[in-house]
């Protein structure tokens, strides 16, 4: 089996398309054809992949965690003794916030939609009172407050 080397001669334009001549006399023949037609099919359906993919555009954001913050409400648990006020602060959820008790007969908290908020005792009142946060989104968060 004999092999031929002929004489080869390659050429290629600012678009990124380049023409390849294999023949001895350096004319295109049809297989220089079907490759140009074949780089050129495949430059074309490149772009077009592409293109048109603006309006699917998935949200990077998804698995991002929130940068809010939980809703909190500190401390969660209080024994009032003697002492007749405690203090309770809110941190995360979105402000403004809504400060409530669940039983205002044996204490109370100052109204506000400040972070921190002021429970008040009621004299004589022994039991177990709730004080409850809520921010502008609804969610909710308790404290328990035991008076002895």
């Amino acid at each position: 089996m004999s092999s031929v080397v002929s004489k080869s001669h390659a050429t290629g334009n600012h678009h990124g398309i380049s023409h390849a001549k294999t023949n001895s006399n350096m004319k295109p023949n049809k297989s220089d054809y079907i490759l140009w037609w074949l780089m050129t099919s495949g430059l074309v359906s490149c772009l077009l992949i592409g293109t048109g993919c603006e309006d699917n555009l998935v949200d990077d954001n998804l698995n991002q965690p929130n940068t809010v913050g939980i809703l909190d409400i500190s401390p969660d648990r209080i024994e009032l003794g003697t002492n007749n006020i405690a203090i309770f602060t809110a941190s995360g959820g979105t402000a403004p916030y809504s400060w409530s008790v669940s039983d205002s007969s044996i204490g109370t908290v100052n109204q506000t939609e400040a972070g921190t908020v002021t429970y008040t005792r009621a004299t004589v009142a022994v039991g177990a009172n709730l004080v409850i946060l809520r921010d502008k989104n609804n969610w909710e968060v308790q404290a328990t407050v035991t008076q002895e």
